[in-house]
């Protein structure tokens, strides 16, 4: 469903009509309301229960068919800044484990307002100002959620915690317009934001670049941002770092980039959570590695090969107890990653960064783990 594939800002009241048009009933990701929330329980109880599942929109100003979950009429509704401050501020309380805000936007010539609610990788949460219940939504409606689920939540492992922000996040930038070229999405997650209740002093964190190299950094709903003309780090509440690395002209070359930008990061991660970081490697828009005149980079060589346009590095620990040899061990990670998702049977790498060939062989099955 094209709703649900967009960020809420660029949605339209075409894509409001395709509703009707094609008759989407409510399901586990969409939800109808005629009117905007009387009671602010209510309204958080609708937000929980879909943070709990899957995520999915809530879109108020369409009523539906009675006794059959369709949409029946738009009959629009009056939202405007202060309105939508008040449904904010309703989420930002009486809600427990804190839940990230979702976008809410107000369609254009039709008064439809839609809150998109993101799947929370800190559920389950619950409304502690509704008999501190935690719920979930189901097929098309909200309810409690039962000892077993509650339980099965409680137990979604880090792993999956980690997997999950880094699937939402990556989803999030393929959405955005403005990605050009082959692109490097770095993700850093130390251990302690997900095993244990932190929040990091956002405003300590130093600048990652040069001096010069990006605009005065900002503070925004996720944390800090510092943001250059074709790449941006930004710095989650929590502690967990994402880097983008765009290469816009020829003389970039991606791998050399990624090694450098993970070496200048780990040196500013707070020392209360870096004891161990997982973290992960995306490149985005693969197949067009091979624009780049990177001619002795490992992405370029593996490059002509790819056979996807997303290539994903499993995850790899930095343990800073042992920082030794990190970089020649990192190398050799993306050397085998990158040529097995590029089903090289046996390929020999030069890299410039490194003295030495890397062989990539069919029977690199392993992933290779920085310890």
């Amino acid at each position: 469903m094209d709703i649900l594939n967009k960020q809420p800002q660029d949605i339209t009241k075409d894509d409001i009509q395709a509703l009707f048009d094609t008759q989407v009933r409510e399901n586990v990701q969409i939800e109808y309301k005629s009117e905007l929330p009387a009671n602010s329980d209510e309204f958080r109880k609708d937000v929980v229960g879909m943070a709990n599942a899957a995520g999915g929109v809530i879109i108020f100003g369409i009523k539906e068919a009675k006794d059959e979950a369709f949409p029946e009429s738009i009959t629009g509704v009056d939202l405007d800044d202060t309105g939508k401050r008040r449904l904010y501020q309703i989420l930002d309380t009486n809600i427990d484990p804190p839940l990230p805000l979702p976008q809410i936007v107000i369609i254009p010539d039709c008064a439809v307002v839609v809150v998109r609610v993101f799947r929370s990788w800190q559920a389950p949460h619950r409304v502690s100002s509704h008999k501190s219940k935690f719920f979930i939504r189901g097929d098309a409606e909200v309810r409690p959620m039962d000892a077993a689920e509650i339980r099965h939540a409680m137990q979604f492992n880090l792993i999956d915690k980690i997997r999950q922000f880094r699937k939402d996040r990556l989803f999030q930038i393929k959405m955005k317009k403005d990605i050009g070229g082959a692109t490097a999405v770095v993700h850093f997650f130390p251990l302690a934001s997900f095993s244990q209740p932190t929040a990091i002093d956002i405003l300590r964190i130093p600048d990652p670049y040069p001096s010069g190299y990006c605009a005065s950094p900002s503070v925004n709903l996720d944390g800090k941002l510092f943001k250059g003309a074709n790449f941006y780090t930004q710095i989650f509440r929590n502690g967990v770092f994402e880097v983008m690395i765009a290469p816009t002209t020829n003389h970039w070359i991606l791998e050399g980039s990624i090694i450098a930008s993970i070496k200048r990061h780990i040196t500013i991660l707070p020392v209360e959570i870096s004891l161990s970081t997982y973290i992960t490697v995306t490149i985005l828009r693969a197949r067009e590695m091979n624009n780049q005149s990177d001619n002795q980079s490992i992405l370029r060589a593996i490059g002509y090969g790819a056979d996807r346009d997303e290539l994903e590095l499993p995850e790899f620990i930095y343990d800073a107890a042992n920082y030794h040899d990190f970089e020649n061990r990192l190398l050799e990670c993306l050397a085998q990653s990158f040529g097995m998702a590029c089903s090289l049977t046996t390929a020999r790498i030069k890299c410039n960064h490194h003295p030495a060939d890397f062989v990539v062989t069919g029977d690199m099955l392993h992933y290779l783990r920085i310890r």
